[in-house]
């Protein structure tokens, strides 16, 4: 996997854990309670200012009862079908 690959497939992570969090109705505080990330990180993560950990991740995906893995898989199957429709 290259970086620009990478990158493109994590923003698609957070941009899937953000849609959870948001159709769960958990706010930011919220959040930062079950993960232990401050609630002004998880912000950042969001809006693309911090680049997360993978332990970071993970917590996130479990607080919002995901598992990764799968997150990671539909996150690189939109990828590759937004690479094929040329977005």
């Amino acid at each position: 996997m290259k970086h620009a690959e990478a990158e493109a497939v994590t923003r698609l992570v957070i941009q899937i854990l953000q849609e959870r969090r948001e159709s769960k109705g958990l706010s930011y505080r919220k959040l930062a309670q079950k993960t232990g990330i401050s609630n002004r990180y998880l912000s950042m993560i969001e809006h693309g200012e911090y680049n997360p950990t993978l332990l970071q991740l993970l917590r996130i995906a479990a607080a919002l009862s995901l598992k990764l893995g799968p997150v990671v898989s539909r996150a690189q199957k939109e990828w590759k079908e937004q690479r094929k429709r040329g977005d």
